[in-house]
């Protein structure tokens, strides 16, 4: 998180078991898959308070209410993630990571290894598609899981590569070059302080399914 503390507030009744097990759920794909730099702090939490003074009957299973309070609250955190992001220290790119098929559980772990990775980092900044980083970051990931059927697509409002496939590398990298990633901004002043050696922001965010999407500001 970054060191951030972050408070909710909210009118709705609801049993405390339930505002926990909404908080848990959330913040699994929100808060906790966020790193600005890598770094995180004693001081990081967060909290939700309901004072119930919105007079609904309380929300004591999940039934069709909790559903309506928990599709608020992800609106809630996917505002949160955004703001986080943007506000990183030096930030100048934002990176998702969108973990699809994945058969193992460690679908989580594999998209933050990606995004967290310094290697992978350096070369988003530098605008160069270096696959072989990514695959570096899922190898080392923790967990029992194999590797051999990997595929990579880089992807920028420009357009999109295949740049791996099968674990290897693809052709389509070398006739379809990922210009995207070498455009440069030729202002001399943002150009100057995109050189800046401050700006190593990283951040990282998936989205609530099991199709894990990850976001790292460079």
């Amino acid at each position: 998180m970054a060191t951030m503390l972050t408070f909710i507030t909210s009118d709705v009744a609801i049993a405390p078991a339930l505002l926990q097990r909404a908080l848990s759920d959330e913040v699994k794909d929100s808060l906790n898959q966020i790193s600005i730099d890598g770094d995180t702090s004693t001081n990081d939490m967060a909290v939700i308070l309901a004072n119930g003074a919105a007079g609904n009957a309380e929300i004591r299973d999940d039934g069709a209410a909790y559903q309506t309070f928990r599709a608020a609250l992800h609106q809630i955190w996917a505002w949160q993630r955004a703001k986080s992001l943007r506000d990183g220290e030096g930030a100048t790119k934002l990176l998702h990571c969108r973990v699809r098929s994945a058969r193992s559980p460690k679908w989580r772990a594999t998209a933050k290894s990606i995004i967290a990775s310094d290697l992978f980092k350096a070369a988003m900044f530098g605008a160069d598609a270096n696959w072989g980083r990514v695959l570096c970051a899922v190898g080392y990931t923790a967990g029992d899981f194999s590797v051999a059927d990997v595929a990579l697509t880089l992807q920028s409002a420009a357009g999109a590569v295949k740049v791996c496939e099968h674990s290897a590398y693809h052709p389509s990298a070398k006739t379809r070059p990922p210009t995207c990633w070498q455009k440069r901004d030729r202002n001399p002043a943002r150009y100057a302080r995109r050189r800046s050696p401050r700006r190593r922001g990283a951040a990282i965010s998936p989205t609530t399914t099991s199709k894990s999407t990850a976001t790292h500001r460079s």
